[in-house]
C-alpha cells in the first residue's frame, strides 16, 4: 500500500490537499469559536445599552407608577436584570429580566411585596447607600460597577430622583 502511494503522483496530491484543507479548516473554525462569542456579546451590550437609554429618556413622560410597568415589559423582552432605587439609595423595584419583580417597597401602595428568601438578605443590605460591604464599597457602589448602564430618571408628577440599574445578560453566549 505504501509502495502505491509512494509510486503515484494523483494520490500523493490528494493526500497534501487534503491535508491542506483540513488545516485551513480547522484554524478557521478556531478563529471562529474563539472570537465570535465575544463579538456578539458585545453587540448585544451596544443594543441594550442604546435601548436602555431610550427607556430612561422615555421614563419622565410617565407616573411612577405607569413606568413600572414599561419597566418590567422592557426588563422581559431584553432579558435584563432592572433595579429601580430611589434618592437614598432603596429598591423601588428589581425585575430579574424573566417578567418577575422581585421587590416592591412602599413607594407606590404603602406596603411591602414578596421578596424571596435567597433575595431577602441582599436586600435588606442594600436598602441604604452607607450600608458598606467587607470592602469598603457601599451596595450601592458595587451594583454601579456590575450593572452595564447607571441612568438618572424622573417621573412625572413628582420632584423625587430616582436611579435606574440595567445589568446585561451573564449567561453565557454561544
Amino acid at each position: 500500500m505504501i509502495k502505491y502511494i509512494k509510486s503515484r503522483i494523483s494520490v500523493k496530491i490528494f493526500l497534501l490537499t487534503m491535508v491542506i484543507l483540513m488545516a485551513v479548516s480547522g484554524v478557521s473554525y478556531g478563529f471562529v469559536t474563539a472570537f465570535m462569542p465575544r463579538s456578539y456579546s458585545d453587540s448585544l451590550n451596544r443594543t441594550l445599552a442604546a435601548r436602555a437609554k431610550q427607556l430612561a429618556e422615555s421614563l419622565s413622560g410617565y407616573t411612577l407608577e405607569n413606568a413600572l410597568s414599561v419597566m418590567e415589559e422592557f426588563s422581559s423582552a431584553n432579558q435584563s436584570r432592572v433595579v429601580l432605587l430611589d434618592e437614598n439609595g432603596g429598591i423601588v423595584r428589581e425585575w430579574n429580566g424573566l417578567g418577575d419583580a422581585l421587590m416592591i417597597t412602599s413607594e407606590i401602595e404603602g406596603s411591602s411585596e414578596g421578596v424571596s428568601e435567597e433575595f431577602a438578605s441582599t436586600v435588606e443590605t442594600m436598602e441604604a447607600d452607607n450600608i458598606q460591604t467587607e470592602e469598603g464599597v457601599s451596595m450601592v457602589e458595587q451594583m454601579e460597577q456590575q450593572a452595564m448602564g447607571r441612568y438618572e430618571v424622573a417621573f412625572k408628577g413628582t420632584d423625587h430622583k430616582y436611579t435606574l440599574f440595567v445589568f446585561g445578560s451573564t449567561q453565557l453566549v454561544n
